[in-house]
C-alpha cells in the first residue's frame, strides 16, 4: 500500500521527516506542494487519478487559527472541494 502526504510547504516535509517514525517514512512520499491551492489541487488530482489504486493519501494543512468554527469551516471547505473517498485523511492544523 502505497502512502502519500500532500503537505503546503519546505517547512511542513521536514518537519514530518523530523515527527513520523523512520519505519513509517520507507514507504511514505512526502510532498511539497508549494502552498495551500496547490496542495488542495494535488489532493484533488490524486483522488481523480487514483481512486482505484490501492493508495492512501494524507494532506496535512494548517489552519492558520485557533478559531474552532473556522477550523471546521476549513474542514468542510477542503471535503467539499476534494470529495471523500475511503484513502483520503484529511488534518488541519
Amino acid at each position: 500500500m502505497e502512502k502519500i502526504i500532500i503537505t503546503e510547504g519546505a517547512f511542513d516535509c521536514k518537519l514530518l521527516t523530523m515527527v513520523l517514525p523512520t519505519d513509517l517514512l520507507i514507504n511514505t512520499r512526502i510532498i511539497n506542494a508549494g502552498g495551500y491551492s496547490s496542495s488542495l489541487s494535488l489532493a484533488r488530482t490524486f483522488r481523480e487519478e487514483d481512486f482505484e489504486k490501492e493508495k492512501f493519501v494524507f494532506l496535512v494543512v494548517d489552519a492558520d487559527t485557533t478559531d474552532q468554527l473556522k477550523i471546521k469551516e476549513k474542514q468542510a471547505f477542503i471535503n467539499n472541494y476534494i470529495g471523500r473517498f475511503e484513502n483520503f485523511s484529511l488534518t488541519v492544523f
